[in-house]
């Protein structure tokens, strides 16, 4: 299999995730994108993020796990910043299709990429990741994220039919 046929399988994939992740958003608002918090943070249920943040994260993550461990680009990212940001829905919606619309970019330009390489910057924990490992983190870290924000979705329902009775 060529390393163009893999990255064409990738961005179909994150396509997919990304469009069930967007769903998971449908009909919440700015205001509780960027506020609401499950009942349970309050109840010792630990640490947990607003969907806007959530998304903010899953975009920059992958932006970087795409554009620098994969194609090798410079990334600037400030991970922690991502878990306090904010962002409207569109501000959402525009920067997963900018992650998508990048990643076919670099697919039509970059398509003999050697896939089976190391990537720019070596993490401790996972020395021997290769580009396609980073490619594949890419597309499972989405999926985790996407499982997140629908189970949160499922909460952000709940609370809400709660208080209307």
């Amino acid at each position: 299999m060529t390393c163009e046929l893999v990255l064409r399988a990738a961005h179909q994939s994150l396509g997919k995730l990304v469009k069930e992740y967007l769903e998971a958003l449908d009909g919440i608002s700015d205001e509780d994108l960027n506020t609401w918090l499950p009942g349970a943070v309050s109840n010792g249920g630990g640490e947990m993020n607003t969907f806007a943040a959530m998304s903010v994260h899953v975009i920059g993550a992958g932006s970087w796990m795409l554009f620098h461990q994969v194609f090798g680009e410079e990334v600037a990212r400030d991970r922690e910043a991502e878990f306090h940001a904010t962002a409207t829905r569109q501000e959402i919606d525009d920067l997963f299709a900018t992650m998508l619309s990048r990643l076919a970019d670099h697919i039509e330009s970059d398509a003999d990429l050697d896939l089976y390489s190391l990537p720019p910057t070596i993490r401790e924990t996972v020395p021997d990741w290769t580009r396609a490992a980073w490619l594949f983190h890419a597309i499972d870290h989405t999926a985790l994220h996407l499982g997140h924000a629908q189970i949160q979705r499922q909460l952000w329902l709940a609370e809400r039919n709660m208080g209307q009775r």
